[in-house]
């Protein structure tokens, strides 16, 4: 029997899938007649259009499917955050695997830069920064002198309770994940002052890896937006979802140091510490 999804672009076609399971979902997916699958199909780019009108309504792509859900309240949303946070930090941890056997590489070469079709690497020298040292203005007791008043927007963040059956699904997945990225063969030999084959390889999954970590990035901050205006629209401080508490700040002024200020009195330099800052990589892929 003939049977239609909804593909690529929200549009009704056949299903062809025979031998291996059809990559737009299971029976719950799938429509007798062309009629059933065009009506789904009108609903969903429906309420795909009413994603920039109505804050409660969102959207998630999953195999490259569209689902649609009504958001309202935190649950969706902080499931969400969930899932895009422990993702983003999975290819965060590989992401800077990559990038330290790429730094340790440039310093064994003793190069500053390189340049390759795939993008171009500047290595950036560890060093020192100054940060004022707030405990001796206390012991001072002029700290409130130096003091000024910022103003801090609405933020979230989070407290992990972590049982030990979670921490081991964490570490569960943080192997299974970092298996393609980080075996013995990972290389950034480099020959003749440019990257080898093999490092060219291994840059382009670097590449990768930054892409898929500004877009975890991006979906991190816009998921934070509508869970920040679901938890505002029903009084929530405080919300938890798979043993992640999230917890709304609303906006709030701080105090923080007046460097200037230290520098006009000319003591700056008295209160000044210097710390480590390590090396680093700067990276410009075309």
């Amino acid at each position: 029997m003939t049977k239609y999804h909804i593909g690529k672009g929200g549009i009704p076609r056949i299903c062809k899938a025979v031998i291996r399971p059809c990559p737009y979902g299971g029976d719950e997916a799938h429509f007798t007649t062309i009629e059933g699958a065009q009506h789904a199909a009108d609903n969903l780019n429906t309420q795909l259009q009413r994603l920039n009108e109505n804050e409660q309504i969102g959207f998630a792509t999953v195999n490259n499917n569209a689902y649609v859900y009504n958001s309202k309240g935190v649950e969706v949303a902080s499931q969400l955050l969930v899932k895009t946070r422990r993702t983003k930090a999975r290819i965060d941890a590989a992401y800077n695997y990559y990038t330290q056997q790429l730094l340790r590489t440039l310093e064994a070469e003793n190069l500053k830069k390189l340049s390759d079709e795939i993008g171009t690497i500047t290595y950036i020298a560890p060093g020192t920064k100054n940060i004022v040292d707030v405990d001796a203005l206390k012991a001072e007791g002029i700290y409130q002198d130096y003091v000024k008043t910022s103003h801090v927007q609405e933020f979230l963040t989070t407290e992990q309770e972590i049982e030990n059956k979670h921490l081991a699904k964490v570490a569960e997945d943080y192997a299974r994940h970092l298996k393609d990225y980080t075996s013995d063969d990972v290389t950034f030999t480099i020959e003749e002052g440019r990257l080898s084959p093999e490092g060219r390889v291994a840059f382009e999954k670097l590449r990768d890896l930054r892409q898929k970590k500004d877009a975890l990035e991006a979906t991190e901050k816009e998921v934070k937006k509508r869970l920040i205006t679901s938890m505002k629209e029903q009084n929530l401080t405080e919300y938890t979802a798979s043993g992640m508490k999230f917890i709304f700040v609303p906006e709030h002024d701080k105090e923080i140091i007046d460097t200037q200020a230290l520098k006009d009195a000319y003591i700056y330099d008295i209160y000044a510490r210097q710390t480590p800052v390590k090396a680093s990589l700067r990276f410009k892929f075309n």
